[in-house]
């Protein structure tokens, strides 16, 4: 399993699957809803609370 979590002001359009064969699936989730989850991995929530605390920084 790979978790890869990215910073974006606003996602617009509906998220897709590009390389099928390279990627299981792709949502749009806020950033409580990553944390708060039960199936989030200890190492990606530690992520997601490094990035919120730089989207707080940066303003956005």
């Amino acid at each position: 399993m790979l978790d890869v979590v990215m910073l974006a002001r606003s996602p617009s359009g509906d998220p897709y699957v590009a390389a099928p064969d390279e990627v299981a699936g792709i949502e749009w989730l806020p950033f409580e809803a990553l944390r708060d989850d039960p199936r989030t991995q200890p190492w990606t929530r530690d992520s997601l609370v490094l990035i919120e605390r730089k989207r707080q920084e940066i303003g956005w």
